[in-house]
């Protein structure tokens, strides 16, 4: 499994509009506590979509957990 952090929760909301449009299945949920993130949100991304989500969120950065 992958997360995809972002900057803020604006960021996290749009990026998961996003990959709801383009039939990416998501999950928001809490960053690990071992991930440092100001947001606090992230997205979780099976590993068959990484590089869709690659594609689709250039600027997210990603995590294998």
């Amino acid at each position: 499994m992958y997360i995809a952090i972002f900057q803020n929760a604006r960021a996290v909301a749009l990026a998961e509009q996003e990959c709801r449009t383009q039939n990416i299945e998501v999950k928001v949920r809490a960053v690990p506590e071992h991930i440092s993130s100001e947001c606090g949100l992230c997205l979780e991304v099976q590993i068959i979509d990484i590089e869709r989500i690659k594609e689709a969120l250039p600027r997210a950065v990603i995590y294998e957990i």
